[in-house]
């Protein structure tokens, strides 16, 4: 499986959320985090804080070939939705990464990168995605 062209939807429609209810059931494994890892400027410590892993327990999946969780696998999705809704916005992974590490007046001047560990935090950028889309400034 390719966790990043799972996730290049614009938006999820049904047939996509099911999808994606069974992906996360299952569990995604280390390989399909690995593409988000590498696609993305963050260290592996970053991505413990995002994932409430330490840098360890995600050494610890590479090495066993083992599953996330379900919480943390909806996330990854999530994530990987996220960064290519982003890319589409942006024209580029790279000016959506810039964005990402820039505090934003729209987010109450966090950095976008800083609410990657909510779920609630990844549908406010998602929301913010769609408005600067559509030429909505805050």
């Amino acid at each position: 499986m390719n966790i990043i062209k799972e996730t290049e939807v614009a938006y999820m429609s049904e047939n996509t959320s099911r999808s994606w209810i069974s992906l996360a059931r299952k569990g995604l494994t280390y390989e399909d985090f690995a593409l988000l890892y590498e696609m993305a400027p963050y260290t592996l410590q970053e991505w413990g804080g995002v994932l409430g892993l330490s840098d360890r327990s995600l050494q610890r999946y590479q090495k066993s070939g083992g599953r996330f969780s379900m919480s943390v696998s909806e996330k990854l999705l999530m994530i990987a939705h996220l960064f290519n809704r982003g890319a589409e916005v942006f024209g580029t992974r790279e000016r959506f990464f810039s964005w990402m590490n820039k505090p934003s007046a729209a987010l109450n001047h966090s950095r976008p990168f800083d609410l990657l560990d909510s779920m609630f935090g990844l549908q406010l950028l998602l929301d913010e995605l769609g408005r600067i889309e559509h030429g909505i400034v805050a």
